[in-house]
């Protein structure tokens, strides 16, 4: 028969698309993921009048589907490397979250007592109960809490006073900024959780892990855990001897004082006794399931002798911190007490005298106290 040269062509261009379309077959069945990309060749090279355009077009197609798939990989490597990093940065935030709510959530050490003996027969007897105002003028209502009024100031002067923010602000400094201390550290607590006590026992001990270093220890660890520097003076004191305590104190604050000038907030931490023949009263409160001691804060007036000029900040940051106290958990607070006394309250506008409890509560009772009083302290230190 005789061929052409435009049959030749013809027929070769045939041939062409025929082997084109075997090895697409031949690729799509050993190869699928590509099969739907290697379609694009086959419809190319199968409409084409020109072959040879035809088939650079299908090559620059392949090319270009290996360069987009260079390109797919090169992203998927991107993001799998961006993917490693997003989670090593979000391990390493989990990581700084979990150490700041560890810091934030960061257990108290509670003192737990051991069980009661037996009642011995030399006992009197100790009755819980929660201590509030009296019904006579000399105590006053704040918005939340009270103060028992023994000063010459008016009790609506008080409540006015009451009313002003806290004069304390603490600064952005790694310094110390609360001084903690214990005229009388050795005053203790009953060291049962029962309604008796030992006529003998005097509730001292100088033990600090059983006196008011203990107490004290709770309002240190709280304020760390916020970020306040504070310093837990520990030393004993009224020991070995009551009288000249206070005396000893101030020596010891000032010696701070002038170290550290950056501290502003003193804080003097006793238990008080409240007690009759034989019976002992227990100023009490029961706060989430717990036993807790009540709270008295101590602020001072001079009685105008400017022996203490800093009286009415002093009260008023007294009564920022009982009414923060007592706004989240009412009746923790004994009536404030306001009176002309000294107690080393000249030192600084933010010095105050905390009564946990008396020596007819626990040692635990009064350090769930403290826990409390701190969180208060802190709200108004860092509002």
């Amino acid at each position: 028969m005789f061929i052409t040269e435009r049959s030749k062509r013809f027929y070769k261009t045939i041939a062409i698309v025929l082997c084109i379309t075997l090895l697409y077959k031949l690729i799509s069945l050993t190869v699928p993921f590509i099969s739907d990309k290697l379609k694009t060749i086959t419809v190319v090279s199968a409409s084409l009048s020109f072959i040879d355009g035809g088939v650079v077009l299908a090559e620059q197609t392949i090319t270009d589907f290996q360069h987009n798939s260079n390109d797919t990989q090169t992203e998927e490597v991107i993001q799998n490397e961006n993917s490693v990093e997003t989670q090593k940065e979000n391990k390493q935030t989990d990581k700084d979250n979990d150490v700041q709510k560890t810091q934030q959530n960061e257990e108290i050490s509670i003192t737990a007592e051991p069980p009661a003996p037996a009642r011995p027969a030399n006992a009197g007897d100790i009755y819980d109960s929660v201590v509030s105002a009296g019904n006579n003028s000399t105590f006053l209502n704040l918005e939340y809490g009270s103060v028992k009024n023994i000063s010459p100031l008016s009790n609506q002067e008080l409540i006015d006073l009451s009313k002003q923010p806290s004069p304390i602000k603490l600064d952005d400094t790694d310094e110390p900024q609360v001084l903690i201390y214990h005229t009388h550290a050795t005053e203790s607590y009953q060291p049962y959780d029962c309604d008796w006590y030992d006529l003998s026992y005097n509730a001292r001990n100088v033990d600090n892990s059983k006196n008011m270093v203990a107490v004290g220890n709770i309002l240190e660890q709280k304020l760390k855990n916020a970020g306040i520097g504070v310093i837990h003076d520990t030393t004993q004191h009224d020991n070995p001897s009551y009288t000249g305590a206070y005396s000893r104190s101030e020596t010891t604050i000032n010696s701070y004082l002038e170290k550290y000038p950056s501290i502003k907030v003193i804080l003097d931490v006793h238990r008080d006794a409240l007690q009759g023949d034989n019976v002992i009263t227990a100023p009490t409160v029961e706060i989430d399931g717990k036993k807790v001691a009540q709270i008295m804060i101590v602020a001072t007036h001079d009685n105008n002798s400017g022996t203490q000029p800093n009286y009415k900040e002093n009260f008023k940051f007294a009564s920022a911190v009982q009414q923060t106290l007592e706004k989240s958990h009412p009746t923790i607070t004994r009536p404030m007490l306001f009176d002309e006394r000294e107690y080393n309250q000249e030192m600084a506008s933010g010095a105050l005298l905390v009564e946990v409890g008396g020596h007819g509560n626990t040692l635990s009772e009064a350090q769930y106290a403290m826990s409390y009083f701190a969180d208060a302290l802190i709200d108004v230190l860092k509002p």
